[in-house]
């Protein structure tokens, strides 16, 4: 493993290689960097900033605080895919051993509340 610890640095690092390797659009590293933010301020409220904490109990915990603020659907479906970049790019810098997203559940109508009930509720 690489020796990124923290999440911030790790996520300002994946914000530059969106805009300088991969050149995606502005606007598109500007709402993911929104995205990982609204992720980054939850997983440091319940644990710790560290890339470690970027688990699938965390990434559910996130969406389904961002449901109960009532966010419409195309909100979280970028912050899914902000989330799903961002999860493969720690796994290519050797930040992550195990996808988050591995088997993650679809976000339209239909299963959208499995994925963001926690478990033992």
């Amino acid at each position: 493993m690489r020796a990124i610890c923290r999440l911030s640095p790790a996520i300002g690092e994946f914000l530059a290689d969106l805009e300088k390797v991969e050149q995606r659009a502005a606007g598109t590293v500007k709402a993911y960097a929104g995205d990982l933010k609204a992720f980054e301020a939850v997983v440091i409220a319940e644990s710790a900033n560290k890339v470690v904490a970027f688990t699938r109990d965390t990434v559910r915990l996130f969406f389904r605080k961002q449901a109960d603020k009532g966010l419409a659907t195309e909100t979280l479906l970028r912050r899914r895919s902000a989330l799903s970049e961002f999860a493969k790019w720690c796994i290519r810098q050797k930040l992550l051993l195990d996808n988050p997203w591995w088997r993650r559940p679809a976000l339209d109508g239909h299963s959208a509340p499995r994925l963001l009930d926690l478990p033992g509720q």
